[in-house]
């Protein structure tokens, strides 16, 4: 399993969509409210999901000029 892999399945596992919530009262219990509307966050864990999931789901790229 190649670097790349692991780092996509933690990122799966971290920013599902339905952490939404945890990440807000994370860093609301921390001391640093974060400044966005719940469907902003919502939309930046979607992304990085999405991220998360390309990084796990693409094979290994193979160039013509390595051996």
């Amino acid at each position: 399993m190649l670097i790349r892999q692991r780092i996509g399945i933690v990122m799966l596992f971290l920013f599902l969509p339905i952490n939404t919530p945890f990440w807000d009262m994370l860093f609301e219990s921390i001391g640093f409210p974060i400044p966005y509307d719940d469907w902003e966050i919502f939309i930046t864990c979607l992304i990085l999901f999405v991220i998360g999931s390309i990084f796990t789901f693409t094979p290994k790229m193979k160039f013509p000029l390595d051996k």
